[in-house]
């Protein structure tokens, strides 16, 4: 089974190809708010570089979020639209099942914090490897009361909680590498979604909006 990994959900771009779970090949690109010019071109070097058609493929996996709004409308929207074009299955992995496996062997209770706007941090909770509550965001006040002292806090925001028993984040959980693997089980396992962007705010855009104009004056502009 050749399936394809794309993550824009942050400011690396990356895309990856694999095979049965033995992996092809990987390109990752630091692209800054490029994204749109920048995944296209990436996912044609991937395929040529691993000898791979795009008729060859088996499906798609794509980085739903939570992460930049724009990155995440690029990457989707890309994969939604090859996966079409190809008639094969497309799945969305989360980021934070990206970062989990990271921490996968830890035992007990870990928090899982990526970074929002405005001081605030999207987070969770595993126990033992298992995810036990849903995505929030929230600020460090918010957090603190709802986590144990005694939980492990990892992920690249988690200084918001720092004084807490931080643990440093594995390079190698963060990449279309992983996407890609994880869809690979979703895929074999006959698993058929509705591939959506996790969005548990507003866009810096649509905030700025309504604090100019409100809310109502939104859906009367909007027609």
């Amino acid at each position: 089974m050749l399936v394809l990994g794309i993550d824009t959900a942050g400011s690396l771009l990356s895309v990856a190809v694999v095979k049965d779970k033995d992996v092809l090949g990987e390109v990752s690109f630091h692209s800054g708010r490029n994204h749109a010019q920048r995944l296209t071109p990436m996912i044609d070097l991937i395929l040529q570089e691993t000898g791979v058609r795009k008729s060859e493929l088996d499906g798609i996996a794509v980085n739903v979020g939570p992460g930049s709004f724009t990155g995440l409308r690029v990457g989707i929207s890309t994969a939604k639209a090859l996966a079409m074009a190809l008639a094969i299955p497309l799945v969305g992995i989360d980021s934070f099942s990206l970062l989990k496996e990271g921490f996968k062997d830890i035992p007990g209770s870990f928090v899982c914090l990526l970074p929002a706007r405005k001081n605030e941090a999207y987070w969770t909770v595993y126990r033992n490897g298992e995810r036990i509550q849903d995505i929030r965001v929230g600020y460090r006040e918010d957090i603190l009361k709802e986590i144990d002292e005694e939980v492990y806090v990892v992920g690249p925001a988690r200084e918001i909680l720092a004084g807490r028993r931080l643990l440093g984040e594995p390079l190698s959980s963060w990449s279309a590498l992983i996407v890609a693997l994880l869809g690979t089980d979703k895929i074999e396992q006959g698993i058929r979604e509705e591939v959506l962007p996790i969005y548990l705010r507003k866009s810096a855009a649509e905030e700025i909006w309504e604090e100019r104009y409100g809310e109502k004056d939104i859906l009367k502009r909007g027609g």
